[in-house]
């Protein structure tokens, strides 16, 4: 039987880690903001944040939420920080750090519409798109979840397209 040729490649250790971490730190921060004298000074920080933020003329979803901020908007924002660094980390380590080639992969197997796809996606999250069902309204617990999960493919999503550029050739 010939070889597989795939674009999906197997996800090492680290990277599940750091794709599924938007979830672990949600769940503390929204653990830790819940029961402690911390959420005051978070709820400030993202406020502040925001308005600077939404002063600059971004085309942020996070512009549109309810005004004043919450206790989940804090939580939220804090974990849309954590998600906009670890896709630094992610896409340099993977895009210009030492990093083999994945098992199976063919290089130059993703189409342009699927990096595309990959892009818009991570995007969508980086404008705030965890936030997105909840445009003038105040948030609700599910948000949170919609939150995790979104982070999350948007950390994916960004993992597979810096595979594909990496080696398009």
């Amino acid at each position: 039987m010939a070889p597989v040729k795939s674009k999906m490649t197997p996800i090492l250790v680290w990277e599940w880690i750091l794709v599924l971490s938007p979830i672990p730190v949600m769940v503390l921060a929204y653990v830790v903001l819940a029961n402690t004298a911390l959420a005051q000074g978070a709820v400030g920080f993202t406020e502040k944040a925001l308005d600077g933020l939404c002063a600059a003329g971004l085309p942020a979803v996070w512009c549109r939420l309810a005004k004043p901020a919450t206790l989940l908007t804090a939580t939220q924002f804090l974990s849309f920080l954590w998600f906009v660094a670890m896709s630094v980390y992610l896409f340099w380590r993977v895009r210009f750090a030492p990093y083999a080639k994945p098992a199976n992969y063919v290089p130059g197997a993703a189409s342009f519409f699927e990096m595309a796809s990959w892009a818009v996606i991570w995007l969508f999250m980086l404008i705030g798109g965890q936030v997105f069902p909840y445009r003038g309204a105040e948030l609700a617990e599910p948000s949170l979840l919609f939150g995790m999960l979104g982070l999350s493919l948007g950390l994916l999503s960004l993992r597979m397209l810096a595979v594909s550029l990496r080696f398009r050739h």
